[in-house]
């Protein structure tokens, strides 16, 4: 049996008049439907895939979503080498934002994505609220890609303020870019 998963996006894009954030969720039953996610994804350019459980397929689809070039994007560098082994470009979060220790002072630059279509942020339940400000305004920085995110409730808990548990303001941080 397949697992449902659900993809939350943001269609503002699709909407002309200058309302409140909507979002659209979409309910997938065939996580191995790699054309109906690459339909989503191409059409809504910002979306969230969520599932009850980890193991669902969440980041799978990303990586089988093949545009140009895709960067992946991850809490802690240990996800990151694990990536890697797949032959996938990936970072973390403090190297594309350009963040040293503290995460409120840049001190490096910024991570240049220009060669990149596509920018996904896995395990997004693990990051706090300061760094979801952070990929937000990333984000509206970088209105021409497309960005998916990946996440479950099941995650181990974020370090600092966590909003994973409240999904409205979850949505709100994270797609109202």
């Amino acid at each position: 049996p397949t697992k449902e998963l659900n993809v939350i996006c943001n269609i503002n894009e699709l909407n002309t008049s200058p309302v409140k954030p909507k979002y659209k969720t979409i309910k997938i039953k065939d996580e191995y439907n790699q054309d109906e996610f690459n339909n989503v994804f191409n059409k809504y350019k910002k979306v969230f895939i969520t599932a009850d459980n980890a193991g669902s397929g969440k980041s799978y689809v990303c990586k089988k979503f093949k545009p140009n070039k895709t960067l992946f994007i991850c809490p802690v560098n240990s996800l990151v080498m694990d990536i890697r082994k797949e032959n996938i470009e990936a970072i973390t979060t403090h190297k594309l934002l350009g963040l040293g220790i503290d995460d409120d002072i840049i001190t490096k630059n910024k991570y240049d994505i220009t060669d990149y279509e596509c920018i996904v942020f896995d395990e997004v339940a693990l990051y706090d609220i300061t760094t979801l400000h952070k990929i937000k305004k990333f984000i509206n920085e970088n209105k021409n890609k497309i960005f998916l995110a990946t996440g479950d409730t099941n995650q181990l808990q974020s370090i600092g303020d966590n909003i994973y548990n409240n999904i409205n303001n979850y949505k709100q941080y994270k797609y109202n870019a």
